[in-house]
C-alpha cells in the first residue's frame, strides 16, 4: 500500500546486512527488494537487485537461496517476454530444487514450464506439465500451488476445446481462493471464468464475472491483472457484434500492457485488435496491427500469434490464399481449438475448398461434445461463426454425408 515507504525499508535492511557477515541475509534482503520492484513493474530495477541476491548466494554456498534467485529471475524474464531466458532460469531452479529436496521449488518450475509451453502454443505438453503441477501440490498439500496450477491447467484445457474440465477447474480455483480470503486471485479467476463462459456462449453470467473482477482488480490497484477482465470484456462486446467498443476496450487495454511492460500480453491484444479491424473492414488498420503482432510473435517465438496473423494477412482483399493455408498447414499443431476453427472458417470462405469446412465443422462438433451440459446447444446458438459453420455444412455437403460426423452432436434446431 506504501511502494515508496517499503523500498526504503528494504533498503535500509540491506544497508544493515552489508555491515555484517551472513551472505544468506544479504542475498535474502536483495531478494525481497527485486521482489518488490517486480510487484511495481521495474523489471530492469527488480533484474539488477535479483542478479546480486543470486550471486550472493552462490557466494555463500547457499542453494536454497539460490533456488529462489533463478525463480524470480524466470518470473521476471517470462513477463517480459524473453522466453528463451525464462526457459534457462526454469531449469535451474528445478535442478536445484530436486538437488537440495525441495519439493516445493519442484513444484512450481513445473508450473513455470507449463506455462513457457502454453506461451509456445505447446498445449498438450503444457497440459501435461500442468496435470503434474496439480498432482504434486496436492500431494504436498501446498494450497498456493493448488491454486496456480488449477488456474493454469483450466487456461489449457480451453484452448484444447477440453471446456468442461476447465470449468471445473477454474471453479476449484474460486473456491480455494475465497477459502485463502485472497481477493487478487478470486478476482483474476472471475476474469477467466468470464472468458470460459464467453466461450460457452453464456454472455449474461460472463458479462457479470467480467465486471466484477474489473471492478474488484482496479480497487486494489492490481492494474496488470485488471487487463485480463478488460480483453474480456473487450471479446464479449466482439461477440455480440459491437465491433467499435471492443476496439475502444482492447486499444485502452494495450496502452496499459505497454506502459507496465507486458509485452507478451500486448502481443496477443495486437493480435485481437488486427482480428477485430478485418472483419470491421478497416483494411489500413487491420494490416498495421496484424503486422505488429506478427513481428512481436516472432520475436517471442509465439506460435500461435505467428499462425493467426500470417493466416489473417492473407484474408485481407492483397493477401495471398495460398499463403494463409500455408500458415496454417505450418503451424496448425500450436493454435488453440477455437481459433483453429476461426482459420480453416476464413481459410474456406477465401479458398472454397470443402477440405477447410470439413476440418472447421469437426472442429465444431468436438467443442459442443467437449462442453458441459447445458452448453452444448448455446455455443451454436450464439455465436454467429458457429451458426455459419453450422448452415455452411448443411448447404455445401449431399445429403447424410454429415451423419457421421453428427454422431452425439445436439444441434439447437
Amino acid at each position: 500500500g506504501r511502494p515508496d515507504a517499503d523500498r526504503k525499508v528494504l533498503e535500509q535492511a540491506i544497508a544493515i546486512a552489508g555491515e555484517g557477515t551472513d551472505l544468506s541475509l544479504r542475498a535474502r534482503a536483495y531478494e525481497a527488494l527485486g521482489s518488490h520492484h517486480f510487484g511495481q513493474s521495474a523489471y530492469a530495477d527488480a533484474e539488477r537487485e535479483v542478479r546480486r541476491g543470486l550471486d550472493l548466494a552462490r557466494e555463500a554456498g547457499d542453494r536454497l537461496r539460490e533456488s529462489a534467485g533463478h525463480a524470480r529471475l524466470a518470473g521476471i524474464y517470462q513477463r517480459l517476454g524473453r522466453l528463451d531466458e525464462a526457459w534457462r532460469e526454469y531449469e535451474a531452479w528445478a535442478e536445484l530444487a530436486h538437488a537440495i529436496g525441495d519439493r516445493v521449488g519442484e513444484a512450481g518450475a513445473l508450473g513455470g514450464v507449463g506455462g513457457l509451453l502454453y506461451l509456445a502454443g505447446r498445449y498438450e505438453e503444457a497440459c501435461e506439465h500442468n496435470e503434474r503441477y496439480l498432482a504434486l501440490a496436492r500431494e504436498l498439500g501446498n494450497r498456493y500451488h493448488e491454486s496456480v496450477a488449477t488456474g493454469n491447467l483450466a487456461a489449457v484445457l480451453r484452448y484444447l476445446g477440453r471446456y468442461g474440465e476447465a470449468l471445473e477447474h477454474s471453479r476449484r480455483r474460486l473456491e480455494l481462493a475465497v477459502e485463502r480470503g485472497d481477493r487478487r486471485s478470486e478476482a483474476r479467476t472471475q476474469a477467466n471464468m468470464g472468458g470460459l463462459l464467453l466461450s460457452l456462449g453464456d454472455f449474461e453470467e460472463a458479462e457479470r464475472m467480467l465486471e466484477a473482477s474489473l471492478a474488484t482488480l482496479e480497487a486494489i490497484g492490481a492494474r496488470r491483472e485488471a487487463g485480463f477482465a478488460l480483453n474480456g470484456l473487450g471479446a464479449l462486446a466482439a461477440a455480440r457484434g459491437d465491433e467499435a467498443t471492443a476496439i475502444v476496450l482492447l486499444e485502452r487495454l494495450l496502452e496499459r500492457q505497454r506502459e507496465l511492460e507486458d509485452p507478451v500480453g500486448a502481443t496477443s491484444t495486437l493480435l485481437a485488435l488486427g482480428r477485430l479491424h478485418l472483419d470491421a473492414d478497416h483494411e489500413d488498420r487491420a494490416r498495421t496491427r496484424l503486422a505488429e503482432a506478427l513481428r512481436a510473435g516472432e520475436k517471442r517465438a509465439m506460435a500461435a500469434v505467428i499462425a493467426l496473423a500470417q493466416s489473417l494477412l492473407a484474408c485481407l482483399p492483397d493477401g495471398d490464399p495460398n499463403e494463409a493455408v500455408d500458415a496454417y498447414e505450418r503451424w496448425s499443431d500450436r493454435i488453440g481449438h477455437t481459433d483453429r476453427m476461426e482459420c480453416l472458417w476464413r481459410l474456406w470462405r477465401l479458398t472454397a475448398e470443402s477440405r477447410h469446412l470439413e476440418e472447421a465443422y469437426r472442429l465444431l462438433v468436438s467443442l459442443c461434445e467437449s462442453a458441459p451440459d447445458g452448453y452444448r446447444g448455446t455455443m451454436v446458438a450464439r455465436f454467429p461463426l458457429y451458426r455459419d459453420l453450422d448452415a455452411a455444412w448443411r448447404m455445401h455437403t449431399a445429403p447424410g454425408a454429415s451423419d457421421q460426423l453428427n454422431q452425439g452432436f445436439e444441434h439447437p434446431t
